[in-house]
């Protein structure tokens, strides 16, 4: 399991990495600006997002799993600054636990907004894009949600076959398609999951969609929007409140549109079951 550790680790350094370079190349319009960061590693930053959720109709359980997830990741990593060091922390004190991930994090807040009616989910839980969440809901120091609600988890969240193109509407299309195959809509409301999707060609025989990251979206009184996430296994949880969706598509995208001249389609961003309102490919010409 540590070694299973250690190739997260890396290869969650190599995608900041290329994040990085990402977001030295984007351009912001005029409307985009810079978020505001909620410090959830104190106790007042806790309890800004836990009234933020509940007044978007999370219900109070699921807000009282994400604390005590967001309380346990704290107490131990403690003060550590680095990456590096949070890992190490994480592992000493859960050495068979990997920690939850952004579609853990984004499912135990979110899972009231996902209905699931009919549909196929027969297998979707062993596709690989979940290996690591799968193992990380059975080794769980305490129950993250009911087993049963382990088949909405991957109807939602396995990949998705791509279409053979680098249209981006093409793309949307094949994930609403797979989305009403396995039964899943989404309720209205404040509350919303916003899903990175990521296109992969890696091989000639792999043609997928899957989702690279995902975050629940608050709509808050006065329009601004609450962005609530999880960076990865054995990285912070984060709250970000935004002015529009125009600077959160500039966050995302600037962190996860990496790469150039591919034969895949560009980054896209979702909220429930379309396309992110306000949604635009800040690198171009790749």
């Amino acid at each position: 399991m540590r070694a299973g550790k250690k190739a997260l680790r890396f290869a969650a350094a190599a995608l900041m990495g290329l994040s990085l370079m990402a977001c030295g190349g984007a351009k912001q319009s005029a409307s985009v600006s810079e978020p505001v960061e909620i410090n959830l590693s104190e106790k007042s930053g806790q309890k800004e997002v836990s009234a933020a959720l509940a007044k978007a109709g999370i219900p109070e359980s699921d807000i009282q799993e994400f604390q005590r997830e967001v309380e346990r990741f704290q107490t131990a990593v403690g003060d550590a600054s680095t990456e590096d060091e949070m890992a190490d922390r994480w592992e000493k004190a859960y050495p068979d636990f990997v920690g939850t991930n952004c579609r853990i994090t984004a499912f135990m807040l979110g899972n009231s907004l996902v209905k699931v009616d009919g549909g196929s989910g027969d297998g979707l839980s062993g596709k690989e894009n979940l290996a690591f969440d799968m193992e990380a809901l059975q080794k769980a120091p305490e129950t993250l949600w009911d087993s049963s609600q382990n088949d909405a988890f991957a109807r939602l969240f396995a990949e998705v076959p791509a279409a053979d193109t680098k249209d981006v509407a093409e793309q949307v299309k094949q994930v609403q398609k797979a989305r009403k195959e396995r039964g899943i809509s989404f309720a209205d409301g404040k509350a919303s999951l916003v899903t990175v999707w990521l296109h992969s060609k890696i091989t000639p025989e792999e043609n997928i969609l899957f989702p690279g990251h995902v975050g629940v979206l608050i709509q808050e009184d006065g329009g601004k929007l609450l962005f609530v996430e999880k960076l990865a296994f054995q990285k912070q949880y984060r709250a970000l409140r935004f002015e529009n969706r125009a600077s959160l598509n500039a966050y995302l995208m600037g962190l996860y549109d990496l790469d150039e001249n591919q034969p895949t389609a560009h980054t896209f961003l979702m909220e429930n079951d379309k396309l992110m309102q306000d949604y635009s490919v800040l690198k171009k010409g790749a």
